[in-house]
């Protein structure tokens, strides 16, 4: 999961996604929490940021998340009705 923001070119930036290093220490404190919560036995993991081959079918939605701020920065009339 990359956190990526699109542009005029409507192409994915990852630039403000979190950098390699400070991403796997969250990742292994996630890791740790789990572990500390739960059945240790059950938390599994592979290598952080490894080359992956996968292979599947898609069968079902696709949900994309896009956040976008209110054009001139005053959303006081979103979501009211006239009346």
């Amino acid at each position: 999961t990359l956190y990526g923001t699109l542009g005029k070119k409507n192409q994915p930036d990852y630039k403000l996604a979190m950098k390699a290093v400070p991403a796997a220490a969250l990742y292994a404190q996630f890791l740790s929490m789990l572990r500390e919560s739960y059945e240790e036995d059950k938390i599994f993991d592979g290598k952080f940021g490894a080359m992956m081959d996968v292979e599947l079918v898609n069968d079902g939605p696709v949900t994309l998340v896009i956040e976008s701020e209110p054009l001139g920065g005053n959303d006081d009339s979103v979501n009211k009705i006239d009346g």
